[in-house]
């Protein structure tokens, strides 16, 4: 297994993350395995995830790997331009 981020992420004046990371998981199966036996996530979540995982993969005809863009921006975290999840406030507003 491998997890793997990379990019440059600076913070808004909101205190957002703005940027660009490239996600690349290799074994990604084994990864939520290792999750629900760990009691980090649960059946139901990994299920949830697996779905999800397996439709992007099967976009680019990955497999167990999954390489991807996030992008960063207006308090939000994107798969290309889809909104994907609300972003996490890393800082006070304004500082």
């Amino acid at each position: 297994m491998r997890l793997v981020a990379r990019g440059a992420v600076k913070i808004d004046e909101r205190g957002f993350p703005v940027g660009e990371i490239s996600i690349e998981a290799r074994e990604w199966r084994q990864m939520i395995r290792l999750a629900v036996s760990a009691r980090i996530i649960d059946d139901g979540t990994a299920r949830t995830i697996t779905r999800g995982i397996k439709f992007l993969t099967a976009l680019t005809g990955s497999g167990d790997d999954l390489s991807l863009p996030l992008g960063l921006s207006g308090g939000k975290i994107r798969l290309g331009p889809l909104a994907i999840a609300d972003a996490p406030r890393l800082a006070p507003p304004g500082g």
